[in-house]
């Protein structure tokens, strides 16, 4: 059995226990996938580099999959933007990224071992072998209650 296809199966059995992963009391469903794949980007781009800098590289895996669901990712990008308010279009930018960075911070903290790297690499091969319902499905499994900017209608992560 593949990585993939035992993520899957994971996210399987927590839907038929506990239902859809959809943000409960969220108005913007759209919004809250949006967040999963953008927060699960920045999960995979931290563990990443944290891997690289105990001698795993698993950057050519994880660039792989980021070209293979480009459209997805930059789909999701555009949609999270559009949770946040400025008085201007570059300080609404500025939130977003303000928000990404936000990001970058809460992962770039996490731990890795070879194992997990391994385990990350494999995901990140099958994930740029696979469709966009898959990417979906992962970034569910791996990031269900992500954060979401305030104000947008949706329970925010704690």
């Amino acid at each position: 059995m593949t990585a993939l296809s035992r993520c899957l199966a994971m996210i399987g059995a927590v839907l038929a226990v506990h239902g859809p992963l959809a943000a409960q009391g969220c108005a913007r469903h759209d919004l809250a996938a949006a967040a999963r794949i953008v927060e699960f980007n920045a999960l995979l781009m931290a563990a990443s580099l944290r891997c690289r800098m105990i001698g795993v590289d698993i950057m050519a895996e994880y660039d792989r999959m980021l070209v293979a669901h480009a459209k997805g990712f930059k789909a999701a990008d555009e949609t999270l933007m559009t949770g946040f308010t400025g008085a201007t279009p570059r300080e609404t930018r500025l939130a977003y990224d303000r928000h990404k960075i936000g990001l970058s911070n809460v992962y770039g903290g996490g731990k890795s071992s070879k194992a997990s790297c391994t385990q990350f690499a494999r995901l990140s091969a099958e994930l740029s072998e696979s469709d966009l319902p898959d990417l979906h499905r992962v970034a569910g499994a791996l990031v269900p209650r992500p954060r979401l900017p305030a104000g947008a209608g949706c329970p925010t992560a704690p």
